[in-house]
């Protein structure tokens, strides 16, 4: 189930890459905690599926699980900003 998952975020992530050509993605939240050998499978498929030309970095993020919480605090201090 891990490579599984691993894999479809894999693919998900090479085709986002291929579309948009980013420097790098960051992941947050529960799927960091789905360990190494679920991030490797990602990362592998990833660069697999994305286009040959495209390079980027798979990293998590260093809040783990309080990232999405922290990201949605900043989206609303920006908001109130206004």
């Amino acid at each position: 189930m891990i490579e599984r998952a691993g894999w479809a975020l894999g693919v998900g992530i090479g085709n986002a890459a291929s579309g948009i050509n980013p420097q790098g993605f960051v992941l947050g939240g529960g799927v960091t905690k789905a360990g190494e050998p679920f991030l490797a499978v990602a990362r592998r498929v990833a660069r697999q599926t994305a286009l040959p030309e495209v390079e980027f970095d798979i990293v998590c993020a260093a809040l783990g699980d309080l990232a999405p919480f922290w990201g949605a605090v900043a989206l609303a201090e920006d908001l109130l900003d206004c």
